[in-house]
């Protein structure tokens, strides 16, 4: 019999606008964008719902106009988390293999060690969203990077446990139960854009992922194939819009059009060229040189990445970004951003653009929608190890079937 695709399901409320996506997963694996719903973000201000009732209608639209696109309804989504609140701490967990004498380690195993790895202290407020194994010991011999198979008494590894907001998480469950729908999983904005964006040879040599949304700037650093550091401040795209409200004395909307429409960095300082600007409240329009424009988008562009470095080299992780840097999110479209970038950081700097989605993909084709894209193939990866594990399960129970009705014939 022939089977059938499994239909899933991303949701991502940013601080500017919501994401709805929905694929088919193939029997290959792959996947097929089918739909795609986007809206206007009311309610988030940096990651935070502050007005519930208002993510709802966002989120309703979003959902509405990808079901409608795909032609089918959704009974669940999966959705990634991003803000201030969202913590790293380091654990080690401990789990024994056999008692007395060595047995072979299998995923059980890894299963449970990983899983005494969370038995973290975190703050209170907060609500473990992932456990991140970075190494394993077996009977004493540190990195190991798959342990499965080997004997062994006793199993460690050494994880990172990224931890989130409680309050955050319950109003996006909220948000997604008032639509009557289910939540199958929730995952890390950050760590969403990076599966979207980066190569595994990136991951593996050193690497940071920068997304400068609207309301955030979410930097993380991979090396060796693993998710090391997460740093998450409030100084972003909309950041840069207020800096050019202030200085060009005009509406917050009206400055982020300017800003979309003419904002460039790198612009020469003998450039002549000007910029209309509307009058506010019936005042006359009037003119600015565009770099002086390009000087205010630059003054904050150069403190946003100032915190990046900062964080990054605190951790002494900043002189092991072998690949450099890869700016994704809406604000990493800016024009002149990677040649400032690389001139900032002294290191090589591209744009991440999401991939992996086969069928409309260009409709999401864009650093924008990392994290949207990322949270599909990150609930794609989900439900591929829950089908592994149904399907070792039926084999075992199989076996064990076989096995019980030939020592009824012995015996």
């Amino acid at each position: 019999m022939k089977q059938e695709p499994l239909l899933l399901a991303a949701l991502d409320v940013g601080s500017s606008k919501t994401a709805v996506l929905i694929c088919e997963r193939n029997v290959d694996g792959s996947l097929t964008l089918i739909g795609f719903g986007e809206s206007k973000t009311e309610g988030v201000e940096k990651g935070n719902i502050v007005n519930l009732e208002k993510v709802v209608k966002s989120v309703q639209k979003a959902v509405l106009d990808a079901e409608t696109m795909a032609d089918v309804r959704i009974n669940s989504v999966s959705t990634c988390v991003s803000g201030e609140h969202i913590r790293c701490v380091q654990s080690r967990g401990v789990h024994p293999v056999a008692s007395g004498e060595k047995g072979e380690i299998t995923h059980e195993d890894v299963r449970k060690v990983i899983e005494a790895a969370q038995a973290v202290a975190v703050p209170a407020d907060s609500e473990i969203v992932d456990c991140v194994a970075q190494s394993f010991v077996v009977d004493g011999q540190e990195g190991i990077k798959d342990p499965v198979g080997m004997t062994a008494v006793r199993l460690e590894v050494d994880a990172t446990v990224i931890a989130a907001g409680k309050t955050q998480l319950e109003n996006i469950r909220h948000a997604v139960a008032r639509l009557e729908l289910g939540l199958s999983d929730t995952f890390v904005g950050i760590e969403a854009s990076s599966v979207a964006t980066l190569t595994p040879e990136e991951r593996d040599m050193g690497v940071a992922v920068v997304d400068i949304g609207a309301g955030l700037t979410q930097t993380a650093v991979f090396l060796g194939g693993k998710m090391k550091f997460i740093h998450i401040f409030g100084y972003a795209g909309n950041s840069v819009t207020r800096d050019i409200a202030a200085g060009c004395v005009l509406p917050f909307e009206q400055a982020e059009r300017l800003k979309l429409e003419h904002g460039e960095l790198l612009i020469p300082s003998d450039n002549q060229e000007s910029i209309d600007i509307p009058g506010i409240a019936g005042r006359e329009p009037r003119r600015v040189k565009k770099s002086f424009l390009g000087e205010i988008i630059e003054a904050r562009f150069e403190e946003i990445f100032s915190f990046v470095r900062g964080a990054l080299e605190k951790q002494n992780l900043y002189n092991k970004l072998v690949t450099g840097v890869v700016l994704t999110g809406g604000s990493s479209q800016m024009p002149g951003i990677v040649p400032f970038a690389e001139r900032f950081f002294g290191l090589p700097v591209r744009i991440g653009f999401p991939t992996r989605l086969g069928g409309m993909s260009n409709l999401v084709n864009a650093p924008a929608y990392s994290s949207s894209v990322g949270t599909v193939l990150l609930s794609s990866s989900v439900a591929e190890e829950k089908q592994s594990a149904s399907k070792k399960g039926k084999e075992e129970r199989g076996l064990l079937g076989v096995l019980t009705r030939w020592l009824k014939k012995k015996f």
